[in-house]
């Protein structure tokens, strides 16, 4: 699951397009670039992504879920890699790509003057 903290939340409250764009991209460049690493899993992976923009005290509370398979296909597209029992990736290794890459495209959109305050 991928989060965004309640001061980019309220920039996507009023930025929907936007920001729910930016985070599908950052959470896919980042499960696809971990797992691609060999120190990790070194393998291409498939996931299906679903926006959740509600908590469950019904806030706004935007995340991703994602559903991974348990590996992927080797780089060579011969093999299935499959993870370690009961571990996929690191969470500190995927947390810290996600925030940079979610702040650099938010920064770009900033700059480009694509989103906008009430």
């Amino acid at each position: 699951m991928f989060t965004l903290p309640e001061e980019i939340a309220v920039i996507a409250y009023q930025n929907k397009a936007v920001v729910y764009d930016i985070l599908f991209h950052a959470t896919a460049e980042t499960l696809r670039t971990i797992a691609a690493t060999p120190k990790h899993l070194g393998a291409e992976i498939g996931f299906i992504a679903l926006l959740h923009t509600w908590g469950q005290t019904l806030q706004h509370h935007p995340h991703v879920h994602c559903v991974v398979p348990g590996g992927g296909i080797s780089a060579d597209g011969e093999s299935w890699v499959s993870c370690r029992p009961g571990f996929f990736l690191h969470v500190r290794v995927l947390s810290r790509l996600f925030r940079r890459l979610f702040l650099e495209q938010l920064q770009v959109v900033f700059d480009a003057g694509q989103l906008h305050f009430f």
